[in-house]
């Protein structure tokens, strides 16, 4: 089970049943933090701010306000 402690360390890992595709990456949060992470073609990383671009999607689940 991963935990914040891990987090503190930078091994962060996804919540594997909460990947999504938002048409340039999969996506999900951090199992310790809950952090916004992608994958690239490096392996799961944090979201950082240079990730953002137009045309991405949201989580399926997001309201449309958001």
């Amino acid at each position: 089970m991963r935990t914040l402690l891990h987090c503190l360390f930078g091994r962060h890992a996804p919540i594997r049943s909460k990947v999504w595709d938002d048409s340039y990456n999969l996506r999900s949060k951090c199992a310790g933090c809950h952090k916004l992470m992608l994958k690239d073609h490096r392996g799961w990383r944090l979201f950082v701010s240079q990730d953002h671009r137009d045309g991405r999607q949201p989580h399926p689940h997001a309201h449309p306000d958001a």
